[in-house]
């Protein structure tokens, strides 16, 4: 990297590395990264303040003075300033050291200076009666200790804790300002606190203003608080003081000592309620109300008292709500994280509606000024300091923008004084340093008794000064450094006074006011010929019931739409109805300034509202929400502030920043809040940059002056800046264009290169002959050619790069002929700079190769070609080279004859390739509209979107075989008619203002990156977030970071996913809530992301968005809510499912079940198994509703066809493309068959499902396998995706299965039969053919069984130990391996003549045979005819489970009895033998195998008939038939869902069996990126339609005669009750 001139800085070096984009991903973070910040506190420090009476008149605030410069001026390192509660000063001392201790009363200041500052330590006593005048009482005490001091009745206290010393300094100013007294001992009445009790100092009461006592603090031995009052009985009494204590309430004693006060604090509120904590030794706080102890459980203002607390979770600060008026306590405390920040700002509250310490403030360029007292002070933003401060003679009321002249891009701050000078300041930038000083436009007067400034909102360079003298009103206006008397304009009228005035007319300013009259007149800014100030009368609006404003309005806004009147004092909001000057008062708004922004929307400084329990701070409101809901409008606060009289905010339209104080130690400058774009700062015009070059969230721009200059995109904060030490760009270079409206180089297309001419010299000597070779050539003697006679300067032309933030590459120079400005010549290259195409008029389109001359850095262009039959009329649609690939080797052509597009090769114009007509059809769409939305991606690479918003990416070196699609959201299709417009590189030029039309654009701009490019990688998706776009006012103005989100629309999703907040939506206006829908924050996540735990929000949010749309007309774009996966790939239905949110995932696809096509399924195919898992009941009908239509379809389906059935389908399936070829859907839909009809065409919405290859098909199909929802196969979308599938699973079910196990079965049976059964071997077996046949047998059982073992292994493999949980599983993996014990154990008795086999041989035989049979049964499940009654045997088995489990303990049960009675009876009289035996007796009884011969000889007949008897009505009877009858019920449910059975077969066929199809054949299905597509007969959908509506209509009825029924018997009843009552 190059190291930077002197004045330079180099930039960050991470990317995409700020907190609010990584681990602290939240609006605060966001604000907190794009906002500047001035440093206040670097000035000025408020160390301590004094302030406990609520509402006092004074407040005294000292200031420690950090800057060294100021501290020459003051001559002192400290500022003791008094401030009233009107916000004006009235006394300043400035001191070398802080005061000692100091007080404040009624009607007096009094502080101790350090004995350091002065030889002699005064008291000072600022009287305020007297025009604060000052009493300086020389210390009459040499002990430090005495730092208590107080006044009363102008008797001066000074004390300690144990002796109380008082003066009396009551004399006669007479016209002096300041006396001295200097009291001699016997003039000092001295009072000592006897008792062991302490004084902690004095303070005044309301009542103790006008008695004769002061009020103390005492400390009593139990270490309370005692308050009392001292009286002086006798003031000139020295000797012998009649000086008592009298207790002001009564203080009950507690069991505590040794823990004396180290702290007190208090707040008096003006009804003289007292609240006090007292802070002792050990760290515990005493809590008083009224001036007693309350509780024992550290600074105030006048809401709550303030501590800090240690705890485990470290330091928590403790605030006590003094709005209670008989209680104070922890019990109504409210615990907050403790800073140190936080703490300071405490004793801030109290001051903000005395102190306003900073008078004005405003920017210019990277300049921030701030006026304070009598100083200018002036602040680098950017590189965060102070740089230098101008005093003036006077207090600074404002400081005035202005403008040298009404053309100049520099400007003058004018600082108006108290007398009405307005001395003018201007800077010169040394070593990139802003250097400011007086300017010499010279000094101007705008008279004293100035009452009113107002500004203009367009750039704050016009300003409006209302004065008043000896009732004499002037209006004087200052622009372009001139003052104008607008007094004659104007015409000031009684009751009138100025206010200002915003609307969308740049012209309108300020506004004369009577609410007298109700009257409202506007005035224009009309400049004169002198560029001076001039008003006109613009608008007089009326304003019915004015007599309602009872306060001055500082602001009067009209809306956008001209309709609505706002009008602002600083507690209300008046909105006037201009139709019939009707009056809204929104009350307590508190506004007390404000901007307009965009015409409806205002950020203000807002006080703090009890009513509406809002604290103070910048907020931001929509004039429409005010309009709509008024007095239940939202609130929007952006951030804290103290406000009081620090109101002060600008904006700054340049940087579109605006300025705002958040308290006493900063200013805070953030852009435009609710835009999705932000405005680099301190970005110049357009016309000084050469060139711009993107660089991951870097933007480095390379202006005339040779600086480069990088922004942080994430941000819009300048980060680097360099001072090129070589001359790269020479004032004679200019960037090359042919006329004024050539964008070439000014877009972002071909960044970072940009093309530069010398314009200021031609180059000579040029051997155009040589230079136009062949061009030149004429066959006419004589003749002269048409390039020696066209007008053209040869000029020296360079192409430049920008390397990096410090390095800029000149690439190449070269001569080149510039024809005539403004005829037709366009120059671009290929990306590797080889290559050059010229376009000139008269069809010349001229392809050039670069030749090295030898010289470094100097080329020349040889011509390889002109291009004939080029398609100008394709390329004229814009200033792009899109017909060309980038490395101009291919270019598109459209071949009028053959009707086709073409891509052909440049250096020989021979076809490379025709573009499929299923791709650009030019038959039905004419050629340039479909050029207008084609662009290269590389060589091999195109994207095009069609007419319906879907888009493409396409290789065309193989087949044209698409990549990548998507459908473009919310695209706005009429936007393809328009002339001047190419959907890639000249889309509709969209103003800043218009944030909802910027968010649907980067909606579909992430939707495309994420669905169609297939970014994942998160650094590539924050440069979709964050883009650059270069084309505001045509390319001509600043270029903007443009956003997928505003920081408003952030903060309101996170305030909607608060559920402690309870937000309710009614209170925004729907714009509000549809922009809010649309952003896409960080991480990819969107307020459905927020909020997706709250039902309410979600439910509330998808039915507006419904109703919204459901007003649209017809043809209109429908608003989307974007349903997209978050970098981490989870939607908000993912979320749902981790967090087993079901009821939001139910609503979540009810409200997505009508959304456009492909508008979220690609974000939630990967969990839609989940919902078939967990029973989401609205599944089915969801992708139901996702059988969706596009207009290419509806187009095909009206011309009719032979739809070409399968498998005794009544429709056909296949997949394809959402933007197909229409012939290939001919192909794969319909045959040949005359018999046509009209027919319907749908989308299944739903990709991957469908397919083999995809694991998210796979896990869908194990769902529906373990499904226990026999409903969701009737719904057709399921039965489309099963019917694609089946096919395939069945022929390789079939092929790799089924016909192998018949030949299984057929040896295994053989074998069985003829081997282990019938035939028996001679005594030669060996040489008997038999034995061989036996042998080949044994052999293919081997086989068989090893190959059926290696089918399961690979299932096992494939599934893993979901493999256990099928039954089917156990009947494919048992009988392999016992038919191999089988055979191995029957060879060994073959071959060894020594083995004797254990019987149990036979078992296991016998358990393969019928596991053989059993697994024919698996494959009747193949077909249909078969299939749901395989189904019905395990469901009936299955539903039998909790009858057999009674049954069996009915068994057993009476086999026990039985066996009891069996047992003790004789041997042979013994029916059951064991335990085993007796179950078997009690099944045989029940099927009717009665053995009862031996009953009547056994021990006790009798009981044993009775059981007998009792067993076989039981289970012979009851238990029987109730099996039938759940047998029967079992048949019937399945019998009545046959066809839903038979598909939920071929489900678990499909999901069991998909491993048995090869990979290349899955791999050629192809199906890998495309959608199933189903063809019906519309007369088929028509009743399938009808008869859905029978079946409703007969369900209705059945309800409504249930329902008849029902209260038929109610009325029955009530009848029968009536009658007796009656009887």
């Amino acid at each position: 990297m190059k190291v930077a001139n002197s004045g330079s800085f180099i930039s960050e070096k991470k990317y995409y590395s700020k907190k609010y984009l990584n681990d602290e991903c939240n609006s605060r973070e966001f604000l907190n990264s794009i906002s500047y910040t001035v440093a206040l506190n670097e000035l000025l420090q408020i160390r301590k303040t004094l302030c406990y009476q609520e509402k006092a008149p004074y407040t005294p605030v000292m200031f420690e003075i950090m800057v060294q410069r100021l501290k020459d001026y003051y001559r002192g390192n400290f500022l003791l300033q008094l401030w009233s509660i009107e916000g004006k000063k009235h006394y300043e001392k400035v001191f070398k050291f802080d005061i000692v201790s100091w007080n404040i009363q009624r009607d007096y200041l009094i502080f101790m200076q350090d004995p350091r500052e002065e030889p002699q330590q005064w008291i000072y006593i600022v009287c305020f009666k007297k025009e604060f005048s000052v009493i300086k009482v020389k210390n009459f005490v040499t002990d430090p200790s005495f730092t208590y001091i107080g006044i009363s009745q102008q008797l001066l206290h000074l004390a300690n804790q144990r002796t109380i010393k008082i003066v009396d300094v009551q004399r006669d100013f007479g016209s002096e300002k300041e006396i001295k007294i200097e009291p001699k001992s016997d003039q000092i009445v001295t009072f000592e606190i006897t008792g062991g009790c302490k004084l902690h100092g004095f303070f005044e009461n309301r009542f103790s203003c006008d008695d004769t006592y002061i009020m103390c603090y005492i400390e009593t031995l139990d270490n309370q608080i005692d308050y009392s009052r001292l009286y002086n009985w006798e003031r000139s009494n020295i000797v012998n003081p009649a000086v008592e204590f009298y207790q002001y309430r009564e203080v009950v004693k507690r069991d505590l000592s040794g823990d004396p006060i180290q702290k007190i604090t208090q707040i008096i509120k003006s009804d003289d309620f007292q609240y006090g904590l007292a802070l002792r030794s050990s760290g515990k706080v005493d809590i008083y109300w009224n001036y007693t102890l309350t509780q024992t459980p550290d600074d105030s203002n006048f809401t709550s008292l303030f501590m800090k607390q240690n705890k485990q979770d470290g330091m928590k600060m403790i605030s006590l709500d003094v709005k209670w008026d008989s209680r104070i306590g922890v019990d109504i405390a409210n615990e907050s994280s403790y800073t140190d920040k936080l703490w300071a700002k405490i004793s801030e509250q109290q001051i903000k509606q005395y102190l306003k310490l900073y008078g004005a403030f405003t920017l210019i360029n990277t300049t921030f000024l701030v006026a304070y007292n009598n100083i200018v002070s002036t602040f680098d933003v950017i590189k965060k300091l102070w740089l230098d401060h101008y005093i003036q003679d006077e207090t600074i009321v404002d400081l005035l923008r202005n403008q040298r002249d009404a053309t100049s891009d520099d400007y003058i701050v004018g600082v108006l004084l108290q007398s009405g000078k307005i001395v003018p300041l201007e800077s010169t930038n040394i070593d990139g340093i802003n250097i400011w000083k007086q300017s010499d436009v010279g000094i101007l007067n705008v008279g004293k008794g100035i009452k009113k400034i107002v500004s203009d909102w367009r750039d704050i360079s016009s300003h409006y000064i209302q004065t008043e003298n000896d009732g004499n009103v002037k209006v004087m206006g200052y622009q372009n450094c001139t003052i104008r008397e607008l007094t004659g304009d104007v015409k000031v009228e009684p009751y009138e006074y100025m206010a200002r005035f915003l609307s969308l007319d740049p012209t309108e300013d300020i506004a004369m006011l009577n609410t007298y009259e109700g009257k409202i007149r506007v005035f224009k800014n009309e400049t004169n010929h002198a560029n001076e100030c001039k008003v006109t009368p613009s608008i007089e609006i009326k304003i019915e019931a004015a007599y309602q404003i009872q306060k001055r309005v500082h602001t009067i806004v009209l809306n956008k739409a001209r309709e609505f009147l706002f009008l602002f004092d600083e507690e209300n909001v008046y909105i006037v109805n201009r139709k019939d000057g009707q009056m809204t008062v929104v009350k307590d708004m508190n506004i007390t300034s404000l901007q307009l922004i965009d015409g409806n929307f205002i950020y203000s400084m807002t006080n703090d509202c009890p009513t509406k329990n809002l604290t103070s701070g910048f907020y931001f409101y929509d004039l429409n929400q005010l309009i709509e809901k008024a007095e239940e409008s939202f609130n929007f606060k952006l951030k804290g502030a103290l406000v009081g009289h620090n109101n002060l905010i600008d904006y700054y339209r340049q940087d579109e920043r605006i300025a705002y104080m958040t308290d006493y130690e900063e200013i805070k400058i953030v852009p435009i809040l609710h835009r999705n774009t932000i405005n680099l700062f301190v970005m110049q015009k357009r016309k000084n940059y050469v060139g711009y070059s993107r660089v991951k969230d870097k933007l480095i721009a390379l202006d005339k002056n040779n600086v480069l200059t990088t922004w942080n995109i994430t941000t819009g904060k300048v980060v680097g800046q360099t001072k090129l030490k070589s001359q790269v760009v020479s004032p004679e270079y200019k960037i090359f264009k042919c006329d004024e409206s050539d964008i070439i180089y000014q877009s972002g297309w071909y960044q970072p290169y940009v093309l530069l001419i010398n314009l200021s010299e031609v180059v000579q000597n040029v051997d155009e002959k040589a230079f136009f070779g062949d061009r030149f050539y004429t066959s006419l003697p004589n003749n002269t050619t048409v390039s020696s006679v066209e007008p053209k300067d040869f000029r020296s032309f360079k192409i430049i790069q920008i390397v990096s933030e410090t390095e800029v590459a000149e690439k190449m120079t070269f001569v080149h002929p510039q024809y005539k400005y403004g005829s037709y010549q366009r120059i671009y290259f290929s990306e590797d700079l080889q290559y050059m195409l010229e376009r000139l008029d008269n069809q010349r389109v001229l392809l050039y190769k670069q030749i090295q001359t030898g010289t470094p850095g100097l080329v020349s262009w040889s011509l390889i070609r002109r291009l004939k039959q080029f398609p100008m009329d394709l390329a004229q649609t814009t200033y792009a080279n899109y017909l060309f690939s980038p490395d101009l080797q291919y270019y598109l052509d459209f071949d009028k004859s053959e009707n086709v597009f073409l891509i052909r090769r440049s250096l020989d114009q021979t076809t490379k390739c025709q573009i499929p007509k299923g791709i650009m059809n030019p038959q039905t769409e004419e050629p340039i509209k479909i050029g207008k939305r084609f662009r290269w991606v590389n060589s091999n690479v195109i994207k095009i979107i069609n007419s319906e918003g879907i888009e493409k990416i396409i290789n065309i070196e193989n087949g044209f075989k698409d990549i990548n699609q998507d459908t473009v959201p919310m695209i706005e299709l009429k936007d393809f008619e328009n002339e001047n417009y190419h959907y890639y590189f000249e889309p509709v030029n969209i103003p800043v203002q218009d944030t909802e039309k910027r968010l649907i654009r980067k909606f579909q701009a992430y939707n495309s990156a994420v669905y169609l490019d297939q970014i994942v990688d998160k650094e590539q998706l924050y440069e979709t977030i964050f883009q650059v776009d270069f084309t505001s006012d045509n390319y001509r103005e600043r270029v903007v970071v443009d956003m997928s989100f505003t920081f408003i629309h952030w903060k309101l999703a996170e305030l909607l996913a608060n559920p402690l907040l309870k937000l309710k939506l009614k209170r925004f206006g729907l714009q509000d809530i549809r922009q809010t829908t649309l952003n896409i924050f960080p991480k990819g996540n969107t307020v459905l992301h927020y909020s997706y735990k709250q039902l309410n929000n979600i439910r509330k949010l998808f039915d507006i968005i419904s109703t919204y749309n459901d007003t649209l007309e017809e043809g209109a774009v429908k608003h989307e809510i974007p349903f997209i996966q978050n970098f981490k790939g989870v939607s908000p239905l993912h979320l749902c499912i981790y967090d087993n949110n079901y009821k939001s995932a139910e609503i979540f696809l009810q409200k997505l079940s009508n959304t456009p096509l492909d508008s979220h399924s690609r974000a939630i195919v990967d969990i839609l198994h989940k919902f078939v898992e967990n029973g989401i009941p609205s599944l089915g009908s969801y992708l139901d509703n996702r059988m969706i239509q596009t207009q290419q379809l509806i187009n095909r389906g009206q011309r009719r066809g032979a739809i070409l059935y399968k498998d005794d389908l009544e429709y056909a399936v296949s997949s394809c493309e959402l933007w197909p070829d229409i012939d290939n859907v001919d192909k794969l839909l319909f045959s040949n068959d005359p018999r046509e009809s009209e027919v319907k065409l749908e989308f299944l919405d739903m990709p991957k499902i469908h397919s083999y290859n995809e694991v998210s098909g796979d896990e869908f199909f194990k769902a529906l396998a373990d499904s226990n929802d026999i409903e969701l196969f009737s719904y057709r979308s399921i039965q489309s995706v099963i019917d694609y599938k089946w096919p395939l699973a069945r022929e390789y079910t079939i092929k790799v299965l089924f016909i192998p196990f018949i030949f299984y079965q057929l040896t295994f049976l053989i074998y069985s039969n003829v081997f282990c059964g019938q035939f028996q071997f001679g005594e030669d077996k060996y040489s008997d053919s038999w034995w061989i046949g036996h042998n080949v047998l044994a052999a293919l059982l081997y086989l068989f069984s090893i190959y059926f073992l290696s089918n399961e292994i690979r299932q096992f493999y494939v599934t893993g130990i979901d493999y256990l949980s099928s039954v089917w599983n156990y009947s494919d993996i048992l009988p392999p391996i016992l038919i191999i014990v089988v055979v191995s154990l029957k060879l060994n008795t073959y071959y060894n003549e020594d083995y004797e086999p254990n019987n149990f041989i036979y078992t296991v035989h016998s358990v393969a045979t019928l596991l053989m049979w059993i697994k024919l049964l698996y494959f009747l499940r193949i077909f249909r005819s078969t299939g749901y009654l395989v189904r019905t045997l395990t469901d009936v088995i299955y539903d039998m489970k909790v009858f057999l489990l009674i049954l069996f303990i009915v068994y057993f049960g009476f086999g026990e009895a039985f066996l009891r009675l069996s047992e003790k009876s004789d041997p042979e009289m013994q029916f059951i033998q064991n335990y085993a035996y007796c179950w078997v007796y009690a099944f045989r009884l029940s099927i009717g195998d009665n053995a009862t011969d031996t009953f009547d000889d056994t021990i006790q007949p009798v009981t044993l008939w009775i059981i007998w008897v009792i067993a076989g009505i039981l289970t012979n009877i009851v238990m029987l038939n109730l099996l039938i009858s759940i047998i029967s019920e079992s048949f019937a449910k399945i019998n009545e869902k046959s066809k839903e059975a038979n598909y939920q077969e071929r489900a678990r066929i499909i999901s069991e069996n998909g491993y048995l199809i090869p990979r290349y054949i899955k791999n050629s299905q192809d199906d890998f990126d495309k959608y199933i597509i189903v063809a019906n007969e519309v007369i088929d959908t028509q009743d399938e339609e009808k008869n859905a509506l029978k079946t409703q209509v007969k369900a209705l009825d059945d309800k409504i005669n249930e329902f008849k029924d029902q209260m038929t018997k109610q009325q029955d009843s009530l009848e029968a009750k009536l009658n007796s009552l009656l009887e």
